[in-house]
């Protein structure tokens, strides 16, 4: 079975997984709890696909709150007639119970939802709705408790991107037949919870100029002791350029520096934790590709251990 997975580890040590099936049926997301450090698991939640076809596109991360909620973003859709885009709405599902019973999506009775807004504003109507565009989410809860949320936004085009495209550091050519100029990660913000998001945005530096191209995305987020927070992503075009790098926040997320830090070379969608020293563990898949995508080399798993200047 292919799966998509998202794990993390609970304030009493309970390690907890969301499981959902990649290339199936795809009509839940099933959770499973470890309390003797992952020797036994038993499945103690669900979210279905209900009342959408399907669940699971994109979804990476699992996020304890300060108050012991647990936030899961994912989208749930329909399936599209063939040449007609997909929309995948996304929203941010929390759990007061450790993973077993989750609330979100606004209870929506009808599949055929529509974003409510326009432009950069425009969400998906419910409790816990993202942004058109957005899915492999990861959200932070911050120090001051506000929570800041890394996307891949990579939608299908809207008329006001063009409108935007280089304030925001988009692709002047169109991408393929999806014709996307965006792809890359992009952050909002949330002040009560996951509830509702605001401030769609690319990372920019201090002269509000964007820091990502296209293709830098899947990114996560990880909060040091001294109050930084850093943003570890893959860099994936050109492909045989490949890469895992890291960038610096100092001011939760508001603006980031131009230094970049070269985590590992190929490609691999990374996670990274920090220790209490402030050293930052990423760990990811590893291999090198040519300039057609194929891999020249065995694929590896690679822990990195690094730290800031």
């Amino acid at each position: 079975m292919n799966v998509l997975n998202a794990f993390t580890v609970l304030d009493d040590d309970t390690l907890l997984i969301a499981e959902g099936d990649q290339y199936g049926k795809r009509d839940r997301v099933c959770f499973h709890q470890s309390v003797d450090q992952g020797e036994t698991w038993r499945q103690v939640g669900v979210i279905p696909a209900e009342p959408f076809e399907q669940i699971g596109e994109g979804f990476l991360s699992l996020t304890q709150l300060k108050d012991g909620t647990v936030l899961f973003p994912v989208c749930r859709w329909n399936k599209a007639p063939e040449g007609t885009p997909t929309p995948f709405p996304q929203h941010v599902f929390r759990s007061t119970d450790g993973g077993k019973t989750w609330e979100g999506g606004g209870e929506l009775k009808d599949a055929d939802v529509v974003p409510e807004g326009t432009g950069p504003a425009s969400r998906w109507p419910g409790s816990g709705g993202t942004f058109p565009g957005c899915c492999e989410t990861h959200i932070l809860q911050l120090d001051d408790g506000a929570l800041l949320a890394v996307f891949r936004y990579s939608g299908f085009p809207q008329p006001w991107h063009k409108e935007i495209v280089r304030q925001w550091g988009g692709k002047s050519s169109p991408e393929g037949g999806m014709g996307r100029i965006f792809k890359h990660a992009f952050l909002a913000d949330s002040f009560d919870n996951g509830r509702t998001w605001e401030n769609l945005r690319p990372l920019f530096d201090a002269d509000g100029k964007p820091l990502l191209v296209f293709g830098e995305c899947h990114g996560q987020l990880v909060d040091l002791p001294d109050g930084r927070v850093v943003l570890v992503h893959d860099l994936r075009y050109p492909y045989e350029k490949q890469a895992t790098i890291g960038r610096v926040s100092d001011d939760g997320g508001k603006t980031w520096s131009r230094d970049i830090y070269h985590v590992s070379a190929g490609g691999g969608y990374a996670a990274s934790v920090a220790l209490e020293d402030g050293t930052i563990v990423t760990v990811t898949g590893n291999t090198r590709i040519d300039s057609a995508a194929k891999p020249i080399e065995p694929w590896s798993v690679q822990a990195v251990r690094w730290k800031l200047d």
